[in-house]
């Protein structure tokens, strides 16, 4: 059987609901277009998990998109 490989990222805790849900109501659209510019550019699977412990980092794992905000660990399947 094969493994599953999955990567983790630290992101902005406001694009939870667009990953795992698919629902990107509450976003701006140049947060939705910054949002999708680093997961074509990461080009990765599904987001499979997101952590609960919410914290602020003054950096996170979208540089082009590097605003100090609050952020959440996601997991997602390795394109």
């Amino acid at each position: 059987m094969a493994k599953i490989e999955t990567v983790t990222y630290t992101l902005p805790a406001f694009w939870a609901c667009a990953l795992i849900n698919s629902d990107e109501s509450g976003m701006s659209n140049d947060e939705s277009e910054a949002m999708q510019a680093w997961l074509d550019s990461e080009a990765v699977g599904a987001c499979v998990g997101v952590g609960d412990t919410e914290f602020f980092a003054p950096w996170h794992d979208d540089i082009a998109f590097a605003l100090p905000c609050s952020c959440l660990e996601f997991t997602f399947l390795k394109g």
